[in-house]
């Protein structure tokens, strides 16, 4: 097994300790589980890079990202988004700081958009972000692991099932190592 295999498997042990296995959201036993108020219980405390990121974003990659963290959704990563509109299109590299683990997610995604900027389509990965956004996503990269050591997720892992467990709308057997530690679903604003 390598490495980053072990590593996985004990990032995937981990998600068991805050979501309860077997269980749906909708019974009450879940909201009252010790996995999940362990989950609660993180998600409440301050974590040492909210206030700095910004900061961050502005002085090292030299890009003005805006926070879009939900925090009454029960968000496990923080979000932060860059964004472009053109040509009918939002295009973004998007930001999603675990506060669980140190891991982080970049995305460039993309929403067609009608003259008024309403979506027209969900977000999607974008193949071919302008070089704009690939020089922003590049140096996000760059700081998010260099400046403070933290991993970026293997795309291999993103979307990788962890068996056993529900959470909010994501039943079982489509909950994935993405919905653990960062989200339900890619958002943008």
């Amino acid at each position: 097994m390598t490495n980053l295999n072990f590593e996985f498997e004990t990032l995937k042990n981990l998600a068991y300790n805050f979501y309860p296995q077997n269980l749906s959201p909708d019974e009450e036993d879940y909201h009252n589980s010790p996995e999940f108020l362990s989950l609660i219980k993180i998600l409440g405390k301050p974590h040492p890079l909210n206030n700095s990121l910004k900061n961050i974003f502005q002085n090292k990659v030299g890009a003005k990202f805006e926070y879009c963290t939900h925090e009454t959704f029960l968000d496990r990563a923080f979000n932060w988004q860059y964004y472009e509109v053109k040509e009918g299109q939002i295009a973004t590299v998007s930001v999603f700081i675990s506060k669980i683990i140190p891991y982080y997610i970049i995305k460039n995604l993309i929403v067609k958009t009608d003259i008024n900027s309403n979506w027209l389509s969900l977000p999607e990965t974008n193949p071919s972000p302008s070089p704009h956004i690939q020089k922003i996503s590049q140096r996000t990269d760059a700081v998010l692991s260099g400046t403070l050591n933290l991993k970026n997720v293997p795309l291999k892992y993103e979307n990788a099932l962890i068996e056993n467990i529900e959470f909010q709308e994501i039943r079982n057997g489509k909950f994935t190592f993405f919905n653990a530690f960062f989200l339900d679903q890619y958002l943008i604003k």
